[in-house]
């Protein structure tokens, strides 16, 4: 199955459709404007039943989003002042892909267990 014009492939976003319990480490989202034409809701469609389905909270993605960035930020803030002085950069540079791929990693884990998804009431995009 195909996906539906405007949707795009997402890796490590842990996905559960609500109406067929399809499990997937991937996800096709698709941001639009919300009925009042302020908001933005994301969309994501199953690829075994082609069926629609919305985050429950979403404001909940975006703020755990934000927390982790900005522990990053000062990780390697942090990194980058102390390593830096010294002589050995090159543990500096691996310190700091470490910190990258754990809050990638840490992102993943945290969005299979905290996202739930509901149906939505429209069957096609």
């Amino acid at each position: 199955m195909d996906a539906p014009q405007g949707f795009r492939r997402s890796w490590l976003h842990w996905f559960t459709c609500p109406s067929c319990a399809h499990r997937s480490f991937f996800s096709y989202s698709a941001g639009r404007l919300g009925p009042d034409g302020k908001t933005i809701a994301v969309d994501y469609w199953c690829a075994s039943c082609g069926c629609l389905c919305t985050l429950k909270d979403q404001w909940r993605l975006p703020a755990i989003t934000l927390l982790c960035s900005l522990a990053l930020f000062v990780s390697l803030y942090w990194l980058m002042i102390d390593g830096l002085g010294k002589p050995n950069v090159v543990w500096v540079l691996l310190w700091i892909a470490c910190a990258v791929v754990g809050v990638n990693a840490l992102l993943f884990l945290i969005g299979r267990f905290t996202n739930q998804y509901v149906a939505t009431n429209r069957s096609e995009p």
